[in-house]
């Protein structure tokens, strides 16, 4: 009987999880890279000449590491990629809160969302994910890469399961005044 690798199937479900949301979150700011410029200006935190020359490069960076993140040998290091990249973006989330503008659009991809504090947290669970995709492979067999995919995509349905609530709440808010985070 084989022997299965409890951490290699949290490092590498953790690691593929991270990349179907990246390569979704990038794909979605491909499709419209002028909303997604739109959503990173209204942050109001980047001078307005390079809002165009970082979006794009934010696309570039999110394929980058979600392609990277799918190779077990390359996965730990595209994790501190990812999560050095999910920090910043939180930050952003987190200095746009304080500073009292809760109805501007994530640019996560897909619908538009307004941020709130339950991105924070989603987002300070995803970067304990990447934290988890850190850990040594050890076993590379058939049984430990179905487990490992199954939880991948079991964790990325629930992901999107996440956003959808997310996008609802903001369009609640914006219908009726109410459900405010």
């Amino acid at each position: 009987m084989t022997e299965v690798s409890i951490s290699s199937i949290a490092a590498m479900a953790a690691a593929w999880s991270l990349a179907g949301i990246l390569l979704a979150a990038a794909l979605h700011k491909y499709r419209d890279l002028d909303e997604f410029s739109t959503a990173l200006a209204a942050y109001r935190l980047l001078p307005t000449w390079s809002i165009a020359i970082i979006a794009r490069t934010l696309v570039l960076l999110e394929t980058a590491i979600a392609c990277t993140l799918f190779a077990p040998p390359s996965a730990p290091s595209a994790a501190i990629a990812c999560a050095v990249l999910l920090i910043t973006y939180t930050l952003a989330i987190v200095v746009n809160l304080a500073r009292g503008r809760s109805s501007i659009d994530c640019g996560c991809g897909g619908e538009p969302t307004p941020i709130s504090v339950w991105m924070v947290l989603r987002n300070a669970l995803l970067v304990i994910l990447a934290g988890v995709a850190t850990l040594p492979v050890s076993r590379f067999e058939l049984t430990t890469v179905l487990f490992a995919a199954a939880t991948a995509l079991t964790v990325w349905m629930l992901y999107a399961l996440a956003n959808q609530l997310l996008t609802n709440q903001g369009m609640f808010r914006e219908r009726f005044g109410v459900g405010g985070g």
